[in-house]
């Protein structure tokens, strides 16, 4: 089983996400009736989102959306959504974190963090992450 992790092209999205509606209706899902399909795929293309593609023995598993956010600290690859298939996450969240963490780097970000629900918080610190009011942040700077 292999894992790459990818960002889309914008002129991609479509024709990928074509086959997976599915992921877009359970971003809707999770959104708590505060977004429509056409919603989600717009925010797609608001200014300082990136859309990952987790991508599971060439087939399209789920997608990680993100955007850079400005602390007085410098700034952080804020983990907005991830969305997959059954288990993928569970399998590869150290992957796409890695995967986030260099992005991170490359972009001079200082930090990635995301928010969670509680039965992360195990994972989220033995991956390095420290537990900051209900953001989970790691330090990616060198």
């Amino acid at each position: 089983m292999s894992i790459r992790v990818a960002q889309f092209a914008p002129g991609r999205m479509f024709h990928a996400l074509a086959d997976r509606q599915d992921l877009i209706e359970r971003l809707v899902r999770v959104s708590n009736g505060r977004a429509t399909s056409d919603s989600v795929v717009a925010s797609f293309f608001a200014p300082g989102v990136t859309l990952w593609a987790i991508i599971e023995d060439d087939a399209l598993a789920g997608l990680a959306v993100t955007t850079t956010a400005m602390y007085a600290g410098g700034s952080a690859v804020r983990v907005l959504d991830v969305v997959t298939d059954q288990g993928v996450y569970e399998r590869h969240a150290p992957e796409l974190f890695a995967h986030l963490e260099a992005y991170a780097r490359a972009i001079g970000a200082r930090w990635v963090d995301f928010e969670g629900r509680p039965g992360w918080i195990d994972w989220a610190k033995q991956a390095g992450f420290k537990a900051r009011r209900v953001v989970f942040t790691k330090e990616v700077a060198s």
